[in-house]
């Protein structure tokens, strides 16, 4: 059927993005900079926080620059003949939203609506200047005031680790790292193949639109200004189901809480700050003398 059909398209052209942005695991260690103040509440707390994705707002481009490369990816199609004008306004007019899907593989192919919660790193190290000042400013004395930290991949292995569902399909969930792709041009293509591809398999166009908008949202995750390049970000997405597939004990290293009437994902670390590697920023208000001090008060030797 052109449902089933559209489902497996879906699925597929979800895996060719998440297997491009997840080579971060080739990366080595990443690393945070983050507020000495910040850094303290790690280190007490034992967990690391992650954001929601639509209330990231360092760069004002997050999650809007990708609307370039799919504009342009619609003008070649209509261009070369692969899309006609009304084709072409339907898939201008899709709007980026904040409802974001992870799959089952059963059968089924069923959508499961989520929310991305996301926390940012870097595989540059040293840290520039830039990330210090941008990352870890003191906002009373507007300096630089913090640490850099990092921890192995390889030490992440938890049990929700990478794409996990339990043996009875009834929970799904993503909890992985994902490097940021800054390839417009790779996202240009990407949108123009799989947009031929499913035009080619004769797939009704309303199930075409469906799947480049929830394409299109999935992307914005990982899809950033090449100005920003010099980052070499990677970022550690967890997908949390809501509703009824959410199952706190499959989540069980990852808590939800509300913070000024936000949610945010909270993700146990105790099993791996032994590994944690720690960079001083140039005007940190803590020593290195200080710093040891206060791990070995936290527990952490």
């Amino acid at each position: 059927s052109q449902f089933y059909r559209a489902s497996h398209c879906l699925v597929f052209l979800s895996k060719i993005l998440h297997n491009y942005a997840n080579t971060a695991h080739t990366q080595g260690y990443p690393y945070h900079c983050t507020h000495i103040k910040w850094f303290k509440e790690i280190i007490r707390t034992k967990r690391i926080r992650l954001s929601p994705f639509e209330c990231m707002r360092n760069d004002k481009t997050e999650g809007q620059f990708i609307l370039e490369s799919f504009n342009r990816a619609c003008d070649t199609l209509y261009n070369n003949g692969v899309i006609n004008s009304d084709e072409k306004k339907q898939l201008l007019d899709i709007e980026l939203n904040n409802r974001h899907y992870i799959y089952r593989t059963d059968k089924t192919r069923e959508r499961i609506e989520c929310t991305p919660y996301v926390i940012c790193f870097t595989t540059l190290f040293p840290p520039t200047y830039y990330m210090w000042a941008r990352y870890t400013k003191d906002e009373k004395s507007n300096f630089d005031d913090g640490v850099c930290f990092s921890f192995p991949l390889a030490e992440m292995d938890y049990p929700i680790y990478g794409n996990y569902r339990p043996m009875n399909s009834t929970c799904y969930g993503v909890f992985d790292f994902y490097r940021v792709i800054y390839d417009d041009e790779l996202v240009e293509k990407m949108f123009k193949m799989s947009i031929t591809f499913m035009k080619e398999i004769e797939l009704d166009f309303k199930y075409i639109i469906d799947n480049v908008s929830i394409l299109l949202n999935e992307a914005r995750l990982f899809v950033k200004n090449p100005e920003f390049k010099d980052e070499y970000e990677v970022r550690m997405v967890a997908y949390i189901p809501n509703d009824k597939y959410y199952n706190e004990d499959i989540w069980k290293h990852i808590s939800i809480e509300e913070n000024d009437g936000k949610k945010y994902a909270y993700v146990n670390i105790d099993e791996i700050l032994v590994s944690m590697g720690i960079c001083i920023s140039p005007h940190s208000s803590m020593t290195d003398v200080e710093i040891v001090s206060f791990l070995n008060e936290n527990g952490i030797k």
